[in-house]
This record gives structure tokens, C-alpha cells and sequence, in this order.
């Protein structure tokens, strides 16, 4: 070794270790500065997360005491009293656990299970959101203690629901917003922590590569000496070794494979913190996570009918699956008949090896029915869970079994919380539109007391016209499941420009004047001027394609065939397939229907007046279907009819 002076030494290892000390302080002080300002971001995302969970739950129990009280019109059910004021309770707790979060994040506190955090900072930083907040809730809060108040169903509280629906509507959509915010805010915070912390690495490498010369002769060679003396001094055994070079190699790839991953679920969580849609982060997690987890069909089904059914919304497979999403989504069935039950009690993981062994002497579902028939073969279903409660579940898929090790479990684990959250906001928004949309429906058609349980029944209709269209090859493709399920829920809106006519002219019972009639025809316009303006709205959250379908049916189910419809005169395919189906379900009702102006007509008449318009107002395939189906469309319309009597 060469020889140096001891003071030397001393003075060049100081003074390089106490430049990569000063470096290293920096960025630890950094650490910590970007760590609590991490903590405090993602704890308010949390807790807004948790407010919108109470939003949806809030307008739920609403629009059911509404439901509620209105069998409550019509059947002497012992049973709905206690209903009613269950939901009432619900509804008002609700409310108050809602104004003491938001008065608390005001204040600059929001709770978790650790503990409160101050959440000071990020609260000064959109004050002037938080405002609006407060303010858009002050307004539903009154609206919804007026709501709670009421025993009875009169035409204040319906009018007082539809403000409701919206009001919580535009506070969804104000949290949502604030949510973006403060992601933006965090993923350019990450951004800026990437920035310096890779700004410190290569500092730190440069003044050690200048510096290389001298970190050997003053550090290493020192060292080596020190190794070499306590060697020959036999405190050292001449076999003691720290890794051999295997094992070397087999640590750099764990660590590789670790790093990927977490480079895999920072980019995920880059991706839903951008305002895109759900459909786009899940096309995100299908493109990129299979050199991750092996699978080659992704699925996501959703808990509705209070948590009893269980409904397949989404889904993505590789090409070699023939399709299998088109085949798949909208399927329902009871979760207390399916095994994934103990899935969302436990919300725990749960894999299925070989599903050929899995479903054996079991009944067959339609799902695992498709699975085995697309030639999958193991499955891991992970539950997704929001504030606590949960809301489906995700399957990845595989056509080989015993794809899915423990491995793969703790890795989807480590995501569930983002896509529960991307998801949650999905169908939290949805169901909000929903209901307020039905809520202005269910408005206009409940000042015309002819109407009846008009609305249920031509969506039933609708359903089952799009049902039998779905089974010809022509409309492969076109029709889906999903297509179906968005027609039988936005069919019932569309006569929503309804509640722009007058009382006057819309429970006249007479024949209509020609100024009548064409002041009658103004109600699409309204619908679709609504409509299109919610679409313009949403399209600034990326939801814009929601309205396609509501405003296809709205604007043109008075379409003819032939052209003599309204409002544009369109003719034979020009007229959306959606408002062509509505159409028919629409005067099928109407005529099979007793008004005050007529009796109901027998259904074998209604089919022959139907086959008269067939190629006039109606089109000629959707008519054949009913023909063709007419037996089972029969055995409906009195399933319906015995439903109704029975209420």
C-alpha cells in the first residue's frame, strides 16, 4: 500500500465523507418534507373519498323512502313503516356524519384510523373549492332534513328528491374535482421529489467518479489493510465470505423484479390520478401488467340490488378468447349462489387452481360456463372494497392452470386500493346521473296519473326487444350485454321533456288541436336541450359518452320508418337503433294499456295493429322479432301485469 501520511488520510476520507454526509442530509431532509406533504395529500384524498361514499349512500336511502312511500300508496304491507323509518334514520345519520367530516376538513383536520392529520396546507391551497363545497352542501343538507321530516308522499317531496339528486349530483362532482387537484398537486409533488432525488444520485456519482482516485488510495486500501491484518491475525476464517456470486446475481434480480414492479404501481397510480375514464385506466392495466401477473381475461363486476346480485360491468380478453367480453358483460346472478360470497364477506383474496376441479359436481353458472368454453382454466378473484364496505370484485384469468402464486396475490393486493377507488368514482358518478335523470322522469310522468307503471314496463320491453336482436349475427358487436343494460335503464327517459309542457295541455284529455299537437312535440326539444347540455358538462370530467344513448332515445323515439316523424324526418337506419327500440316498446305499452280515453287493447290485436306499422312508423326487423317471440313476450306482459295486481 502506498505510503501516506496518517494526518493526510484523515483530512482527504473527512473531507469526502462529509460532502456525501451534506448530500445525504439534503435529501433526507427533503425525504421527510415530501413524506408528511405526501401523508397529508393522500389523507385528504382519502377523506374525500370517504364523503363521496356518504353521498351516494345518502341519496340511495333517499330515492328508496321515495319508492317506500310510494307502495305505501298502494299495498297495506305491515312491513313498510319499519322500512320507511330505517331509511329515515339512515338517510339523517348519514347527513350528520357528512357535515361533521366537511366541517372538520374546513378546519384544517381530517380523521383516519391513526389518528386526526392537519391537512392545514393543502385546505389553504383550494379554499375557494372547499367554499363551493360547503356551499352546494348547505343547500342539500336543508333539502334533505325536509326530506327526512316527511311522512307522506306528496308532490313537494318529489319535487324536493329531483333537487336532491342534482344537488348531490354537482357535490359529487365538486369533490371529484377537488380530488384532481390535490392528485395533480401529490403526482407533481412525486415529479419534483423524482427530479431532486435523481438531481442528488447523479451529484453524488460525479464527485465520487472526479473523486475516484482518491476514495481508493484514502478509503478502500485503508480498509483492505485493516481486512488483511485482522485476517492474518486469525480473527477471520479464510472461508468466511458474504455472498458468493449466485447469490449475487439472484438478490440484483429480486431486487430488478422488485423495482419493476414498483415502477409498474407508480405508473398505475399516475394513470388514475389523470382525468380519464375507468374503461381507459383498466385498458392501461390489461396493456401493461401481464409481464407482472400472467392472464388473459380481466373482469370486473359490481354488487347492485342492495348488495344481492352480482353484475359483470366490464371486461377485456385477449383475442384468442373468441370475444368473450360481448358474452359476458351484464350477466347477473345471486351472490349467495356463487362461491365469491365468502370473497366480499371476508374481503379477502381468493384463487381458483384448476376451475375444471373448482366447478365439479357443482351447479354450473353461466360465467364459469363461458370461462370453461373459452378454454380458461385458473382464475384469482381480488375484492374491491371502499371506505370499508365492499363495492365487486376483479378477476384476472388464465388458460393455464396453477397460474397464481402467493406472489401474485401480494402484488394485486398492493393495487386494490387505487382501482377501488378508480372504480368507486365510476359508479358512484353513474348512479348518481342515473338517478337524477329518472328522478326528472319519474316528475313529469307522475303528473299524468293515465301513466301508471307505464315507465317500468316499456323498459321491460325494451329490454326484451334488445335481448332477441342480440341473438341475430347482423347485430354482433353492436349489441352487448352493456348495450342492453344502458337501454332498459335509460329507456324510461324518454319522454323527460315532459315536464316542460303545461299541466293544461298534458292532462288534456281530448283530441289534440294541430297547435296543440305541435306544442305537445316541443317536450323533445326540452328533453334534448337538458340532455345535451348534462353532456356538455360532463364532457369537462371525460363522461361525456354516458349521454350518446339518452340522447339518441329522447330526441328520436317519435321517428318514423318512413320518414313523417319527428323532430328531423329521419328514415330507416338514420334513426338510432336505441330510439328505434324504444319506439315500439313505447305504443307497444300504450296499446296493451287502459286510459282514461280507452279501454286496454287484447294483446293479439295489439301484435296486428304492430304488423300494420311494421315498414310505416316501425322497423320491419324489430316487428319480425315481435312475431317471432310473441309467446314469450305474452307470458311478460302478463308476468307484469300479475306483479302489478299484487301491489
Amino acid at each position: 500500500m502506498s505510503s501516506v501520511p496518517t494526518k493526510q488520510i484523515k483530512s482527504k476520507i473527512n473531507r469526502i465523507v462529509f460532502t456525501i454526509i451534506v448530500l445525504s442530509i439534503s435529501v433526507v431532509t427533503y425525504l421527510r418534507f415530501f413524506a408528511s406533504s405526501h401523508s397529508e395529500m393522500t389523507s385528504m384524498v382519502d377523506a374525500l373519498s370517504s364523503q363521496s361514499v356518504m353521498i351516494h349512500k345518502m341519496v340511495k336511502d333517499a330515492n328508496v323512502k321515495y319508492q317506500l312511500l310510494e307502495q305505501m300508496q298502494t299495498s297495506e304491507n305491515p312491513d313498510l313503516k319499519s322500512l320507511i323509518l330505517e331509511r329515515t334514520r339512515s338517510l339523517e345519520q348519514g347527513r350528520i356524519s357528512f357535515d361533521q367530516s366537511l366541517r372538520q376538513m374546513m378546519s384544517g383536520v381530517v380523521l383516519t384510523p391513526q389518528g386526526s392529520i392537519d391537512v392545514n396546507r393543502v385546505v389553504s391551497k383550494n379554499q375557494l373549492l372547499i367554499n363551493h363545497i360547503w356551499e352546494l352542501w348547505t343547500q342539500a343538507s336543508s333539502d334533505m332534513i325536509y326530506l327526512s321530516m316527511q311522512t307522506e308522499l306528496t308532490e313537494d317531496f318529489q319535487t324536493t328528491l329531483f333537487e336532491v339528486n342534482f344537488e348531490n349530483y354537482e357535490l359529487a362532482l365538486a369533490l371529484d374535482e377537488l380530488s384532481d387537484t390535490i392528485r395533480t398537486e401529490k403526482k407533481n409533488s412525486l415529479l419534483l421529489f423524482e427530479m431532486i432525488a435523481g438531481v442528488s444520485f447523479i451529484s453524488i456519482v460525479i464527485y465520487l467518479l472526479l473523486n475516484l482516485r482518491k476514495f481508493y488510495v484514502y478509503v478502500i486500501e485503508p480498509i483492505n489493510a485493516v481486512y488483511i491484518s485482522l485476517k492474518q491475525r486469525g480473527l477471520l476464517r479464510n472461508n468466511e465470505t458474504i455472498m458468493n456470486k449466485d447469490e449475487v446475481d439472484d438478490l440484483l434480480g429480486s431486487f430488478q423484479a422488485g423495482f419493476s414492479r414498483l415502477d409498474k404501481v407508480l405508473d398505475l397510480i399516475n394513470q388514475l390520478n389523470r382525468n380519464v375514464s375507468f374503461e381507459e385506466n383498466l385498458i392501461y392495466i390489461f396493456d401493461n401488467f401481464k409481464p407482472l401477473i400472467p392472464f388473459e381475461h380481466l373482469g370486473i363486476a359490481i354488487l347492485t340490488d342492495n348488495d344481492e346480485m352480482l353484475e359483470l360491468r366490464y371486461a377485456l380478453s385477449d383475442k384468442n378468447l373468441d370475444n368473450l367480453p360481448s358474452k359476458m358483460i351484464g350477466l347477473r346472478q345471486a351472490i349467495d349462489q356463487t362461491t365469491l360470497n365468502s370473497v366480499v364477506k371476508s374481503k379477502k383474496v381468493r384463487v381458483i387452481h384448476d376451475l375444471i376441479e373448482h366447478t365439479s359436481g357443482r351447479p354450473m353458472s353461466p360465467y364459469n360456463q363461458l370461462l370453461l368454453q373459452s378454454g380458461i382454466r385458473s382464475s384469482i378473484a381480488l375484492p374491491l372494497v371502499a371506505n370499508e364496505l365492499p363495492i365487486g370484485i376483479i378477476f384476472f384469468s388464465n388458460t393455464v392452470p396453477h397460474s397464481y402464486t402467493q406472489e401474485h396475490i401480494d402484488f394485486l393486493t398492493t393495487l386494490a386500493d387505487s382501482i377501488s377507488l378508480s372504480f368507486y368514482q365510476k359508479i358512484y358518478v353513474d348512479d348518481v346521473l342515473f338517478s337524477g335523470i329518472r328522478a326528472i322522469a319519474k316528475l313529469a310522468e307522475a303528473r299524468d296519473s293515465d301513466t301508471g307503471d307505464h315507465l317500468n314496463r316499456m323498459k321491460k320491453y325494451s329490454r326484451f326487444i334488445a335481448e332477441k336482436l342480440f341473438e341475430l349475427d347482423e347485430y354482433k358487436g353492436y349489441i352487448t350485454p352493456g348495450y342492453i343494460r344502458d337501454l332498459e335503464s335509460f329507456a324510461p327517459i324518454h319522454d323527460i321533456g315532459k315536464v316542460g309542457i303545461s299541466d293544461e295541455l298534458l292532462l288534456f284529455k281530448g283530441r289534440y288541436s294541430d297547435e296543440q299537437r305541435e306544442d305537445m312535440k316541443k317536450h323533445v326539444e326540452f328533453g334534448s336541450a337538458v340532455l345535451h347540455e348534462a353532456a356538455f358538462s360532463m364532457a369537462i370530467h371525460g363522461k361525456k359518452q354516458l349521454f350518446d344513448m339518452p340522447i339518441h332515445i329522447v330526441t328520436y323515439h317519435h321517428e318514423k320508418w318512413d320518414g313523417s316523424g319527428y323532430p328531423k324526418g329521419l328514415k330507416g337506419e338514420e334513426i338510432p337503433l336505441s330510439a328505434r327500440i324504444v319506439s315500439v316498446a313505447d305504443v307497444l305499452d300504450a296499446l296493451l294499456s287502459k286510459r282514461v280515453y280507452k279501454d286496454a287493447i287484447p294483446f293479439e290485436e295489439t301484435i296486428k295493429i304492430l304488423v300494420n306499422l311494421s315498414g310505416k312508423e316501425f322497423d320491419p326487423k324489430i316487428i319480425d322479432i315481435i312475431i317471432q317471440n310473441q309467446e314469450e313476450l305474452l307470458t311478460l306482459y302478463q308476468h307484469l301485469m300479475k306483479m302489478e295486481n299484487s301491489t
